[in-house]
């Protein structure tokens, strides 16, 4: 049985996590400023650097509001951004999901997927979008939630590919009602 919180912040957090994994596409300035709030959270907080809670959140906030600014104005360059950080982010979180312990060589790694990410991203822009932030959704809904006895890798698998096949079902209604008028 899966055990639910009762705080607001998580409530909160599975929502955020809900939209990306269902509306990314459409809510692509949301979609950034979340991986912009935690790699910004992730990073600083793994860092041996002793900063008072309240000044780390501050920071990850910031970044997050630089990341929907970037998503808003500058598309192109924003999805370059989003998609080398999701590669960052998810690279670094699915080795420590693994237990890899590789010390610095875990960035260098998330720095390569970031890199891999941000060149699809811009190449395969609508579809990455797609597909990102269905991962990204789903990566926060598995840090949510104590699965107990169901495989981690299955669940979040499943998560994201039915992110992609409802955001992919929301573009192609879209077509055709284009094509309908």
């Amino acid at each position: 049985m899966i055990e639910f919180p009762d705080s607001y912040e998580f409530w909160l957090q599975l929502l955020l996590a809900g939209l990306l994994l269902f509306f990314g596409r459409k809510l692509f300035w949301l979609c950034l400023a979340t991986l912009g709030f935690l790699l910004t959270f992730s990073l600083v907080s793994s860092l041996s650097i002793d900063l008072q809670p309240s000044l780390i959140l501050l920071l990850a906030i910031g970044l997050g509001i630089v990341g929907a600014f970037l998503a808003v104005f500058l598309q192109n360059v924003a999805a370059g951004v989003a998609g080398f950080l999701f590669g960052l982010y998810a690279t670094v979180s699915l080795l420590g999901l693994y237990g890899a312990e590789l010390g610095n060589l875990v960035w260098v790694l998330g720095v390569a997927g970031g890199v891999i990410a941000g060149f699809l991203a811009l190449r395969l822009f609508g579809v990455a979008l797609i597909v990102l932030s269905s991962f990204v959704g789903s990566g926060l809904v598995m840090t949510l939630l104590d699965l107990n006895e169901l495989p981690e890798a299955v669940v979040f698998l499943a998560l994201a590919v039915l992110g992609i096949v409802v955001q992919f079902r929301g573009k192609n209604r879209k077509k055709r009602k284009k094509r309908e008028k």
